[in-house]
């Protein structure tokens, strides 16, 4: 056994004990959901394992609420639903090696992308919450395995099936069909189509059946004026220079985004691929043209990114600066993760809220919170947002406060007549600080009063209508 087999297979066990460190840490003491539209797709599945249907208001794809349903006949204990995201994580990984692998990268360089992605900030958070993330890119990834493998009509299944588990998966139906026929490989084309329309088809009329023209409306194709169209453009456009290191390292930098860029400008320009460039652009066109941050969608083409720059530097004359490109590669998500554990462990500080609502409010209280869905799966209790603005208004117009101001939240109130309001942290969200104004707005114009609850952070508060 040579020095360079042992140092391999050192460096790839070290790296496996800290992914399993990773994902352990952000698994069982992390909270169940970490955004809202998670919080929304756990609702929907409990609803279907106790067979109620799906929520006359979903807006999200089917396949990730039916899957939870389904293992909740062998466990509806929340963090027992979350090892599903972490599986499918695992079998993303086995899955983008065999992928790598089929497109030219060595066994060796196969488990350093994979690894690296899967150890990105991003990603952790993706596999350790209730988030169809993981499940969607197991789906494209081993369609686009089987694609090069030959085996049309699995790959149309799959591509079909991720179609139903998250809105951009036509994109990746729409590339496979286009790297057949620039390959002229049209019987093959027509198999895929077929078996993947056959399965897809259903799912995405559904989906869009059900969304009230939530699609439509925030599609720059189908809605929005023409300069809200550019204005959308071009900040996802910013946005995706930006994702990279944001994926890598959870932090968002300027300096970072032009310098990755231009690198990964020149890399393509090096050494261009058809397939996995191909998948790569219509996917991005696919997320550029969608009304909300593009950030979260590009999780699952994080490791096609890392690629460009790695087939491009990996015939470089100094292996010595090669090396080093790979080990900063790989050092920044694994010590961004890492640093970041830390954080995970403290306590969530809306759990007092939430214990206090759960322990005092009757079964049938109803309150409006700005983040309704995780105070559903938190207290139990039926929650409302009051609000609905559009993805245009809160990322995009120079002033969120047209989509959340006291007069609508006024309205609201009125109209829903909850029992409780909730301030809690969401400091993430461009409609945060907003929606706090505009409580603060009617509690000052005697509206709403506060309820005393020992125990909150100052970012937590809970108010209910007066009167009531």
């Amino acid at each position: 056994m040579s020095k360079f087999s042992v140092w391999q297979k050192t460096a790839t066990a070290a790296f496996i004990l800290a992914l399993i460190a990773l994902y352990a840490t952000a698994w069982w003491p992390g909270p169940v959901t970490r955004s809202h539209a998670d919080a929304e797709i756990l609702l929907a599945a409990q609803s279907l394992a106790h067979g109620n249907g799906f929520p006359a208001d979903a807006h999200f794809p089917p396949l990730f609420p039916v899957v939870m349903a389904l293992f909740g006949f062998v466990s509806q204990d929340a963090h027992w639903l979350k090892l599903l995201p972490v599986l499918f994580t695992a079998g993303w990984f086995c899955a983008l090696t065999a992928l790598l692998r089929r497109i030219g990268a060595s066994p060796w360089a196969a488990f350093l992308i994979a690894a690296t992605t899967l150890a990105a900030p991003a990603v952790v958070d993706a596999g350790t919450t209730l988030s169809p993330e993981p499940l969607f890119a197991l789906l494209v990834t081993s369609a686009l395995v089987a694609l090069l493998d030959g085996r049309m009509e699995l790959a149309g299944l799959l591509a079909g099936l991720s179609a139903g588990t998250r809105m951009p998966g036509v994109a990746l139906i729409v590339a496979a069909m286009a790297i057949l026929v620039v390959g002229r490989r049209l019987k093959d084309a027509i198999r895929f189509s077929v078996a993947a329309m056959l399965v897809g088809a259903p799912m995405v009329g559904w989906t869009l059946s059900h969304s009230s023209g939530h699609y439509a409306k925030w599609s720059i194709l189908t809605g929005l004026q023409l300069s809200e169209k550019a204005s959308v453009f071009g900040h996802n456009a910013y946005w995706v220079a930006l994702a990279p290191f944001e994926l890598l390292s959870g932090v968002s930098s300027e300096n970072a985004a032009v310098i990755s860029t231009i690198i990964l400008l020149w890399s393509w320009f090096r050494r261009r691929q058809l397939m996995p460039d191909l998948v790569l652009f219509l996917y991005v066109v696919a997320v550029l043209s969608w009304s909300w941050p593009p950030q979260r969608s590009l999780v699952v083409v994080l490791p096609l990114i890392l690629w460009i720059p790695y087939r491009a530097f990996r015939n470089m004359r100094s292996k010595e600066a090669f090396a080093a490109f790979v080990v900063l590669g790989i050092g920044l998500p694994v010590g961004c993760s890492l640093y970041r554990i830390p954080k995970m462990l403290l306590p969530d500080p809306a759990e007092p809220l939430y214990a206090w609502i759960r322990q005092n409010t009757p079964a049938r209280a109803l309150v409006m919170a700005n983040l309704d869905a995780n105070m559903t799966v938190r207290t139990g209790r039926a929650a409302i947002r009051g609000i609905d603005p559009n993805g245009y208004d809160l990322w995009y117009a120079p002033r969120p406060e047209a989509a959340v101001n006291p007069a609508l939240l006024l309205r609201a109130v009125r109209i829903q007549v909850p029992d409780y309001v909730a301030i809690t942290p969401d400091d993430d969200l461009p409609e945060s600080k907003p929606w706090r104004r505009a409580v603060e707005a009617l509690e000052r114009g005697g509206v709403l009063e506060a309820v005393p609850v020992p125990g909150l952070s100052k970012d937590c508060r809970l108010l209910r209508p007066v009167g009531r």
